[in-house]
């Protein structure tokens, strides 16, 4: 008698371990549905999740309307959607209800539907408003000609809704989304920093992003945190043709130096060298050196570029992925301007900041 109580005990308690662990693996439910612009597609997609890599589901679009879906994943996803005749649909966040795609003018689509899709769509709006002010700004001061660079003040409207969406989805996809991916160019480095380091417990739980988050993503960010405003320059060299080639040929040397972070295949890089080579031309005889660094580039094809747009201001070439890890930037154009001792006393700046911030520097030679 004893035994067989014995072995109940021991079954109620494998029971209760399975439900234990059952709980912590529980799986969240998704539902998909909507339009994706096109009413002429009519095709099948792939619902991959992005950070993972793997496929969750597929879908069938008939006349541009999604077939909708459901099913169960491990927890909230973003995911993409790939496949058919179309680019790619990328965010599309799932779990927790019913996602929904209203629209997709280029490759990010409008959500609605779940917590996580609103507050996607509330970044997004602010993305768009802040730029919509930044054309009002410019065109009440008579400017024609727009620069795709925001400006302070519009990147700390989008920080500041980014910020809030991230401290309140600090345990989910949308949480690391945004600081991997889409506000990380808005949020100051230190500030990144302190949100990212709220995330890690839940970043562990998932082997693989936090790996990403610790190899790629901290390292960066650090690196710009360090070499911002206020900090001395970081060195970098290069070897061409045999000879090596270093940024403290330039910086710290006596003159400020412009310093311009570069790509032949980017095209806002592009539109912003016609204002480089003005301001070389206009402030190279009072103590002013523009120079370009071209990115993750071999030398010939930047020299190619550079005999193209026939940019007579000096580069230092073949950098490669040197001058991102430095300086902590994930996507050029990157501008930033030094004191003659070699301080940084701006970065990030757009091309108009930069030309109002000579004036200030060289009053007379406006």
């Amino acid at each position: 008698m004893k035994n067989e109580m014995n072995m109940n005990k021991k079954s109620i308690i494998t029971v209760l371990l399975a439900l234990v662990e059952m709980t912590g693996q529980a799986q969240v439910h998704y539902r998909l549905e909507g339009y994706i612009g096109n009413t002429e597609i009519s095709d099948r997609m792939e619902v991959r999740d992005n950070f993972n890599n793997v496929l969750i589901d597929s879908i069938h679009v008939v006349n541009g309307k999604i077939e909708p879906i459901e099913g169960t994943i491990p927890d909230y996803a973003v995911c993409y959607l790939c496949g058919g005749s179309r680019p790619p649909i990328y965010p599309v966040f799932l779990g927790g209800g019913t996602t929904r795609i209203e629209n997709v003018s280029s490759i990010h689509p409008l959500l609605s539907g779940t917590p996580l899709c609103e507050d996607y769509t509330k970044f997004q709006s602010a993305v768009q408003q802040a730029n919509r002010e930044l054309m009002m700004r410019k065109l009440r001061s008579g400017q024609t000609k727009f620069t795709v660079k925001l400006d302070a003040e519009a990147s700390q409207q989008i920080s500041d809704v980014a910020k809030d969406i991230i401290t309140r989805h600090h345990s989910d996809v949308l949480g690391y989304y945004l600081l991997r991916e889409g506000a990380i160019n808005y949020i100051q480095p230190t500030e990144w920093l302190s949100l990212a380091e709220r995330m890690v417990p839940w970043l562990k739980k998932n082997p693989k992003l936090f790996d990403d988050y610790s190899k790629n993503c901290k390292p960066l960010q650090e690196a710009a945190s360090s070499t911002s405003v206020g900090c001395k320059f970081v060195d970098i060299e290069a070897d061409v043709d045999g000879k090596t080639f270093k940024l403290s040929d330039y910086v710290g040397r006596g003159n400020y130096v412009v310093m311009n972070f570069w790509g032949t295949t980017c095209p806002p890089c592009i539109t912003e060298l016609p204002v480089l080579k003005q301001i070389h031309q206009q402030y190279a005889s009072h103590g002013l050196t523009v120079l370009g660094i071209p990115v993750n580039e071999d030398a010939e094809k930047s020299r190619q570029a550079i005999d193209k747009y026939q940019l007579s201001y000096p580069q230092l070439l073949n950098t490669q992925d040197k001058a991102a890890k430095a300086y902590g930037f994930v996507t050029i154009p990157e501008t930033i301007l030094f004191a003659p001792d070699g301080t940084i006393l701006v970065r990030g700046l757009s091309m108009d900041e930069l030309k109002a911030k000579l004036e200030e520097i060289f009053p007379d030679n406006k």
